[in-house]
């Protein structure tokens, strides 16, 4: 993860996170996966490391309680970004912080 930051459309994650269109959505709306960055009309994209994040989480076996705070904290840490900000250190923080108190937590 470095701190060039590129947007994915629909059909790369979708093939980065080995899930359908509508398994994407449905998570989005439990949140367990982020909401898309509109990128104009009704299009959508999504930060790679967000993608990469919950791959690294599900990999690692965090539970679904975690995933759905992480899926928040991503969204907190989309709106703060501004130039110069480590993305990379701040979405290790994120998973030091999960880590230590939700890795096998389930819902």
């Amino acid at each position: 993860m470095d701190n060039n930051i590129q947007l994915k459309k629909l059909p790369a994650v979708k093939l980065s996170m080995a899930q359908s269109r509508t398994t994407i959505y449905r998570n989005i709306q439990s949140g367990y996966f982020p909401k898309g960055v509109p990128i104009g009309g009704d299009r959508v994209a999504w930060p790679d490391y967000e993608i990469e994040a919950i791959n690294r989480a599900k990999i690692s076996g965090f539970g679904s309680s975690a995933i759905k705070i992480l899926v928040s904290k991503l969204h907190e840490l989309r709106e703060g970004l501004k130039p110069g900000l480590d993305v990379a250190a701040e979405v290790a923080r994120i998973f030091d912080e999960l880590n230590g108190s939700q890795k096998n937590k389930t819902v």
